[in-house]
């Protein structure tokens, strides 16, 4: 499955499964491996907190069909509600060292390499007012790898800014979850959007005084 060129905008509903991987949980870190060739927004949205499995009498497909598509002549206003986006702030994009069409392809499915000076990383970004943002980071080499670099409540106008504390020298992949408690009317709504926000490279100021990911968000 891919989204082509001609597409200006597309979003995905998905539900994480429980995959064993090095005795945990593998985490799609919020972006089903789905190639956009199109260059445009893709917004993702996490159906797994409504129960919704891949397939059957609660299938996404039937939940599509269900909540969103009565709603399509409108927009869909919930989904447009809660919307997410987010960025990695004064960061630099780091040119594809291969040109070759295996390097295209990771480029179009997992985002550019971006390279971020110490001794902080800030990410920013819009959710639905009140919010509850949280972004989540872990090695880029290693998908099952993921932990909490910190939270933040979006403003009265949606936006929100996440400043971590400093991090080990390596390379990243990040993903943003928001959380409206005021959308959330039934639980066949609990949609939770969640937006990739790209690999990064991080070279911290002094590496002597760089701490892991921590629960220590704005």
């Amino acid at each position: 499955m891919f989204i082509p060129a001609g597409v200006d905008a597309a979003q995905v509903f998905y539900q994480h499964s429980p995959a064993s991987s090095h005795q945990g949980i593998y985490n799609l870190w919020g972006q089903v491996p789905v190639p956009n060739l199109s260059g445009n927004t893709v917004a993702y949205y996490n159906l797994t907190a409504a129960g919704v499995t891949h397939a059957g009498n609660y299938g996404v497909s039937q939940w599509y069909r269900n909540f969103v598509a009565p709603t399509l002549g409108d927009q869909a206003p919930l989904i447009q509600m809660l919307q997410l986006r987010g960025q990695i702030d004064q960061a630099v994009v780091i040119p594809l060292a291969s040109a070759g069409a295996l390097a295209q392809r990771r480029a179009r499915a997992w985002g550019q390499v971006d390279a971020v000076q110490g001794p902080q990383t800030t990410f920013s970004g819009t959710a639905a007012p009140g919010s509850k943002v949280r972004v989540y980071l872990g090695p880029a080499a290693n998908p099952s790898e993921i932990a909490l670099a910190g939270q933040t409540t979006a403003d009265t106008a949606g936006a929100w800014t996440l400043t971590t504390r400093p991090l080990h020298d390596g390379c990243y992949r990040a993903v943003a979850m928001a959380f409206s408690r005021a959308l959330q009317t039934r639980a066949g709504l609990a949609i939770v959007p969640m937006v990739p926000l790209g690999r990064f490279t991080y070279e911290g100021e002094d590496p002597s005084h760089a701490l892991a990911p921590t629960d220590g968000g704005r």
